[in-house]
């Protein structure tokens, strides 16, 4: 085999040795494209993980945010989709921390509302209750006192109707008259005092005056003889205008005289001749 010239020899060997250097560094340089390939889709799949995971993303966040705080504040951060959530939460929460002041004032509110209503409905019923046993009270004395009047006023209806014919009795039907109407008037003052009774119960007690009745003074069986002796007639017309002043009942305004005849039969048929 010729062999060149030695300065083409080493020509030769310095173009062989740059065409091994060069042989060995292009894998160098695929190894490089690989590890940025390697890193592209590292970043592409954290950043796709990042969108479709809260929680992948809250760790990403928690790593890059302090780097990025660290270079250029926290101003470059707030336009962040992470601090415009947190934002929009912590308004969202103060919303919801006056929406629940509120209604818990309105609670306490209502609570005081409901315990004053409480203690209202408490009285009502004590109230009512007291009503109520007052009510039977009165019933039970205005029913006793009914019934003692009512029995009264029967008592005296039945006495003045048996008595009529006594009562007719010249001269000495005067008695009876009187005794009648003491008995009567006593009644009645009874009458009046359980009336006032009753009234006390009701009101002050002040309705009833028991003078009006009690304090009627009855003239003696004398005093009433003297009166018929001075003169029978006008005696009769005073009785028959009160009478007939009631409206109810209605007798004679005078009394016609009897006649000697008729005044000595009815003596003789009644005491004898």
């Amino acid at each position: 085999m010729t062999q060149l010239p030695s300065r083409f020899r080493r020509a030769d060997r310095t173009h062989d040795g740059g065409d091994a250097q060069a042989a060995q560094r292009q894998p160098r340089v695929g190894l490089w494209h690989l590890a940025l390939i390697v890193a592209v889709v590292a970043l592409i799949a954290l950043n796709a993980a990042t969108l479709l995971s809260d929680r992948i993303h809250t760790w990403a966040y928690d790593i890059v945010s302090p780097v990025v705080q660290a270079i250029c504040g926290m101003a470059c951060l707030e336009n962040s989709p992470t601090e415009s959530r947190r934002r929009e939460f912590e308004a969202a929460a103060h919303k919801a921390e006056q929406r629940y002041e509120a209604l818990r004032e309105k609670t306490l509110a209502l609570v005081a509302a409901t315990g004053t209503l409480i203690v209202a409905t408490e009285l009502t019923v004590a109230t009512m209750n007291n009503l109520a046993g007052t009510y039977q009270s009165l019933k039970n004395v205005a029913r006793s006192t009914a019934n003692r009047v009512a029995g009264r006023l029967y008592r005296g209806s039945t006495r003045r109707v048996a008595s009529m014919a006594g009562q007719a009795i010249p001269i000495i039907g005067s008695t009876l008259i009187w005794g009648l109407t003491a008995v009567e008037i006593h009644d009645a003052c009874d009458a009046m005092t359980d009336l006032a009774a009753l009234d006390a119960e009701i009101g002050d007690g002040k309705g009833v005056d028991l003078g009006t009745v009690c304090g009627i003074k009855i003239p003696t069986v004398a005093q009433v003889t003297e009166g018929v002796a001075r003169g029978w007639t006008s005696a009769y017309q005073a009785a028959a205008e009160l009478i007939n002043g009631d409206g109810r009942v209605s007798v004679p305004a005078e009394a016609g005289r009897p006649t000697d005849a008729q005044a000595r039969g009815l003596w003789c048929r009644i005491f004898g001749c």
